[in-house]
């Protein structure tokens, strides 16, 4: 039986045709035990491509639900490491995944090509040092060596993931720099701008002085080293007794922007006479750190010994300090005290802003210093938010080179190079208590390693914060299916419940630019989701054009407010525009596209965004002069005089022509009369909006649409004369 069964067995084998035999040959290749691995994987590798199997596993399923995977993309002009194979084979790990359960999953490449690692990359390879000298290089031929130099490395990219087996259509990345990519950050932008969430302002931001960029959080966090600085404990004058004030502070070099001081409104603080002959306000709790070992000090003699550097000894109370007075720190709010540099109380008289008083918070802790720091808004989270509690004047003696100004003592010294000066002035003015070492972590930025400064600049922010965006981020983190769980409930989840408004403008070069156009004169912003609709709203955008810098600078748009009071400062400017414009009051142009980069660099020029006022956002005429612009009042009366003077004209000409001029005369006048009350209607009642033909982009129907509404108005003026004047008897 057994026989039998082998002998057909092996008959039915011989039946395969010769071409199945080879198929199943080459699919199941018998594998050799000293086989090398890496030419096995090459060997697949080569199937797959010569097959298009990546393709094929899509075409296969092209019935099925659709799961789109963008790939992350690398940066295409810095080289792949180990460290990218595991990032690699996980995202592979998931499309492959929902492959096999029948989904078609197009897989989408991309190439980050923007930012700021692209430009330091190119500055080395040109030896240049900063943005100064990258102007002097030229933008637009640096701009053309960014874009040359991002592809440095992208055949070792992909020869890369073709290696580990990533699965992706490298053919048709998306690219960052490319237009269509830009175009698409401009619409989601608009989409941000259109629901209020987009703004400009100052905020406290980890700014690099080397690159000329603020740097997120994230990356902030790649950057710290453990250092040991001087600090200062500072002497402040009161005002009107002979005491001080002892702060203390970590960044001397932001002393000569003091404009303030704070203490903890809970805390206990005390008025001691101390050792050293001052008498000092402070926290209690800090008096023996402090105050302790003063009446013994290095340098003296103590039985036939000398005092060496750290050895001071002291007894406290009694000995190094005497207590006079106890206070809360509530007690201590709005004491003034003299400022520390007249260059500080100058900027304060300026802006008319009282400056120099203690102020309570609840940050200032016990564990440090002295339990009192000093204040400046322009350099510290903390400080800013104090500064706009109590209105503080705002004083920023550093510029974007991280350098002292010129107001200071202390002009163009770096920040860091500025903190030994800053001390020995101090000590010579008698003003230094004392200038103790002290160890913390201190950012360094990640990509040149400059120490960063925190500091007050003008950018662009989403404003994350909202509270519906917020409760939507945390809404949709809950139902993300997060691996461990714990980055969801923790890490990620506790950023989001404590989320900060997100700064997208980086003030560079190679980036995409922030799609906001601001009029120059009236501070109108426009903006922008697309190429095409920036040529609509523009007579000067190329066709070509590329939307990177120089290019996009060039770019104005159409401003669509109307406001001659505040463009023109004659009435012959106004004639001569008029005339150019065949009699329509031209549009303005908006001011050069903010520049702010969304990737990682480019300039930022747009005005603070404001709101938008009813009285002088319609593209209309306004004739009130610039201080009583879109007051309603004014506004009515002016209509109001103009209808008053006119029903007088009508009832002299009629009644008793109290004229007497030259008929031609009064037709003149009556005309002129007409068009300043047309004016004024247009002015009052936003005519000029409620048709769309008097906005229309061509000018040869502009002005169609102009000239029709003028002789609707005076047709109707001249009925209103003509019932006027049949009430009244002829002279």
């Amino acid at each position: 039986m057994y026989d039998r069964f082998m002998t057909n067995a092996r008959n039915v084998l011989e039946n395969i045709s010769h071409k199945a035999r080879k198929e199943a040959a080459m699919i199941y290749q018998k594998v050799s035990a000293d086989m090398k691995f890496v030419d096995r994987e090459k060997e697949v590798e080569k199937f797959w491509k010569d097959n298009d199997i990546f393709q094929k596993s899509i075409d296969n399923r092209k019935k099925g639900e659709t799961y789109t995977f963008y790939d992350g993309p690398p940066t295409a002009n810095g080289k792949p490491h180990i460290g990218h194979v595991l990032t690699r084979v996980i995202k592979d790990m998931i499309p492959r995944y929902r492959t096999m359960k029948g989904y078609m999953v197009p897989r989408k490449a991309g190439w980050d090509t923007h930012g700021l690692p692209v430009e330091l990359e190119l500055e080395k390879e040109l030896g240049l040092d900063g943005k100064e000298q990258i102007e002097e290089y030229g933008l637009e031929p640096f701009i053309k060596k960014c874009k040359e130099s991002v592809w440095k490395y992208k055949g070792m990219w992909e020869d890369f993931s073709s290696t580990v087996g990533f699965w992706a259509d490298m053919d048709n990345p998306y690219i960052t720099y490319d237009d269509n990519f830009i175009e698409s950050e401009w619409w989601a932008l608009k989409q941000i701008w259109d629901k209020g969430l987009l703004y400009k302002g100052f905020k406290i931001v980890p700014y690099c002085p080397r690159c000329g960029t603020p740097l997120s959080s994230h990356e902030v966090a790649q950057g710290y080293k453990a250092v040991k600085e001087r600090s200062a404990v500072v002497r402040f004058k009161c005002v009107g007794e002979d005491a001080y004030f002892l702060a203390w502070t970590t960044t001397p070099w932001t002393l000569p922007s003091n404009v303030a001081l704070c203490v903890n409104p809970e805390e206990t603080y005390v008025k001691v006479k101390a050792a050293d002959g001052y008498t000092y306000y402070m926290a209690e709790a800090l008096l023996d750190k402090v105050l302790g070992g003063l009446a013994v000090k290095a340098g003296q003699t103590v039985g036939g010994n000398v005092i060496e550097e750290g050895k001071e000894a002291g007894s406290g109370a009694g000995v190094d300090y005497e207590v006079l007075e106890t206070y809360k720190g509530k007690d201590l709010e709005y004491k003034e005290y003299e400022p520390l540099y007249q260059c500080a109380a100058d900027v304060a008289a300026k802006q008319h802003k009282k400056g120099h008083f203690v102020t309570c918070d609840d940050y200032v802790t016990m564990s440090d210093g002295t339990g009192i720091v000093h204040i400046a808004p322009a350099f510290g989270e903390d400080d800013a938010k104090v500064g706009r509690k109590y209105d503080l004047p705002f004083v920023q003696f550093v510029d974007g080179k991280g350098e002292l100004t010129k107001e200071t003592p202390y002009a163009g010294l770096f920040v860091k190079k500025a903190d030994p000066e800053v001390l020995k002035d101090l000590d010579k003015e008698g003003k230094l208590f004392d200038a103790p070492k002290f160890e913390h972590d201190y950012p360094y930025c990640w990509r040149c390693d400059t120490p960063l400064i925190y500091y007050a600049r003008e950018s662009w922010f989403i404003k994350m914060s909202d509270p519906e965006v917020k409760a939507n981020l945390i809404a949709n983190n809950k139902t993300i299916n997060w691996i461990p769980e714990t980055i969801g409930t923790g890490r990620f989840g506790a950023w989001l419940e404590n989320v900060q408004d997100w700064g997208i403008s980086r003030n560079r070069y190679w980036g995409t630019p922030l799609n906001i156009w601001v009029c120059d004169d009236c501070g109108e912003m426009l903006s922008i989701g697309s190429k095409a609709e920036l040529k609509e709203h523009s007579d000067n955008c190329p066709d070509d054009i590329e939307l990177h810098r120089p290019y996009i600078d060039a770019v104005t748009a159409k401003c669509t407010q109307m406001n001659p009071a505040e463009r023109y400062r004659s009435i012959g400017e106004l004639r001569q525009a008029l005339l150019a414009n065949g009699g329509i009051f031209p549009y303005t142009h908006a001011g050069q596209a903010s520049t702010g980069d969304l990737s990682g660099s480019s300039s930022n020029r747009s005005n603070a965004q404001t709101q938008n006022d009813p009285g002088t956002s319609a593209n209309h005429m306004q004739f009130a002069p610039p201080g009583f612009r879109s007051k309603t009042p004014w506004k009515m009366a002016v209509a109001l005089l103009t209808y008053i003077f006119l029903a007088w004209f009508c009832l002299s000409m009629k009644v008793n022509n109290t004229f007497g001029a030259a008929l031609w005369v009064e037709r003149v006048f009556a005309l002129v009369m007409m068009l300043f009350i047309v004016a004024s209607i247009f002015d009052y009642l936003h005519v000029r909006q409620l048709m769309p033909l008097c906005q229309h982009e061509k000018k040869s129907l502009r002005i169609f649409g102009v000239v029709v509404l003028d002789i609707l108005v005076v047709f109707g003026l001249i009925v209103v004369m003509a019932i006027v004047q049949s009430f009244c008897p002829n002279s």
